[in-house]
């Protein structure tokens, strides 16, 4: 159980430098994968939050991404959308998608102890997952999900619009 009182330092977060940080990282990932990347944020998006927890977010749900897509054929796009009072960062793939009953399994935090392959082998166990879902909330946020199987898998992370 995690504890109710974690501490986040919220400040206004550069969207495309967190998502280009994260990038570098999986850059081999991506190569050995041959799949295509879409960085769609621009240098004007902000989002008011925690930056260490933002990173793990972003880097876990851009990994799980990375490894339900297929080699060579595999699209991720990263977008972002601001109206008057809300930030959402979008996370799209064509890859394995989920049923409904998967993404309620996801969502619920009932995958825990379910291994999941990747489209080469990749394991999960939506440990990942549940720690995204507790830093989203802690930074004031939700996080949805949309999934259709084989076609792929659409993650939004809405936070309030806050100081951007």
């Amino acid at each position: 159980q995690m504890k109710g009182d974690t501490k986040l330092s919220h400040e206004k977060l550069n969207v495309k430098e967190l998502i280009d940080t994260t990038l570098k990282l999986y850059d081999l990932n991506i190569k050995e994968k041959n799949v295509v990347v879409n960085n769609l944020t621009s240098k004007e998006d902000t989002i008011w939050a925690d930056n260490v927890s933002m990173a793990l977010i972003i880097r876990n749900l851009f990994s799980n991404a990375l490894k339900f897509i297929p080699a060579q054929t595999g699209v991720i796009s990263i977008s972002f959308q601001q109206s008057e009072t809300e930030s959402t960062l979008l996370i799209q793939d064509n890859g394995v998608g989920m049923t409904e009953k998967e993404v309620d399994a996801l969502m619920n935090n009932n995958s825990l102890n379910t291994t999941t392959n990747g489209t080469s082998g990749e394991q999960g166990h939506g440990i990942g997952f549940f720690l995204c879902n507790f830093f989203i909330e802690k930074n004031g946020g939700i996080l949805e999900c949309q999934s259709v199987k084989g076609e792929g898998t659409t993650f939004k992370i809405k936070l309030s619009k806050g100081k951007t």
